[in-house]
């Protein structure tokens, strides 16, 4: 019963307050306007390639078909480009690694693809990946063959290098470990397993010390310029750069090394001393 006069009331307050207002007819006059930031998402549409892939000739086009030659020795033809067969609904594909894209079974079409400039940039970097990635199995392997006993040590290679990558991705990115706990199902679609964040975290160091040396290596026998700079509040954040130029000065090289914070603001002798304890743990 209360609840039949509570809605009576407010029927009636509502009448009341539509009378007082004369030229109202629906309630959508009464709706405030929206930002402008509230509007409506504009969908983004493929460009158009109705013309794509057609040859023109004196009898009219046609669309050029793909060959029947075998894409695996599509892939034979072009060593070292990254290409592979690919399983899909409609067959195998050829398909680039390192764009990623699917190719046409076309030998032209191949040839442009493999010998466009943003594919070798690609194909620079996929290299140098695929470089490191064997450079991070080996640093794992003979890191869990001296410590049998920590955790992870029986995981095969191949899962421990995707949840090494997932946690320098995140590291990368600025994303905190606890969030891969809720992108777990998805990251694991793949047919990887993860862990907890709890445990990937006992990555992170194996990455700082894997890193490290890696830097090492690039700064053997290169004269460096050290750049530092602090900032203070209640302590002091200071950021620790190296800047140096390989190969005759053909390029110019820079990584940040060290980021530390102090308790409280340092003078000049507590400076160089920490000045040097960086560079002597960087570049010993």
């Amino acid at each position: 019963a209360a609840r039949v006069l509570a809605a009576a009331v407010g029927s009636e307050s509502a009448g009341s307050s539509t009378a007082q207002r004369p030229g109202v007819d629906t309630e959508d006059d009464a709706v405030p306007e929206l930002a402008e930031h509230e509007r409506g998402r504009k969908l983004p549409h493929k460009r158009d390639t109705s013309g794509a892939g057609t040859k023109w000739g004196a009898s009219g086009s046609h669309k050029t078909a793909a060959t029947k030659v075998a894409v695996q020795s599509r892939v034979d033809s072009f060593p070292d480009q990254s290409l592979k067969v690919s399983k899909t609904p409609k067959g195998e594909v050829l398909f680039c690694r390192c764009c990623p894209k699917e190719i046409e079974n076309i030998l032209g079409t191949i040839k442009v693809h493999v010998n466009s400039q943003r594919h070798k940039d690609k194909l620079v970097i996929w290299m140098e990946k695929n470089k490191t990635d064997g450079e991070v199995k080996e640093f794992l392997e003979q890191y869990f063959q001296e410590n049998p006993d920590e955790k992870q040590a029986s995981v095969s290679t191949e899962v421990q290098l995707y949840r090494w990558r997932v946690v320098e991705a995140c590291l990368s990115a600025g994303i905190p470990m606890e969030k891969i706990d809720h992108l777990r199902e998805l990251l694991e679609r793949g047919g990887t397993a993860l862990t907890s964040s709890t445990n990937l975290k006992a990555i992170v160091p194996k990455i700082e010390t894997f890193e490290l040396n890696r830097l090492r290596k690039e700064l053997e026998g290169q004269r460096v310029c050290v750049i530092f700079d602090g900032t203070t509040r209640l302590g002091e954040c200071i950021a620790v750069l190296l800047r140096w130029c390989p190969g005759g000065f053909k390029s110019i090289e820079q990584r940040l090394v060290a980021l530390r914070t102090t308790k409280t603001h340092m003078n000049g002798d507590e400076l160089g001393a920490l000045l040097n304890t960086i560079l002597g743990t960087t570049c010993r």
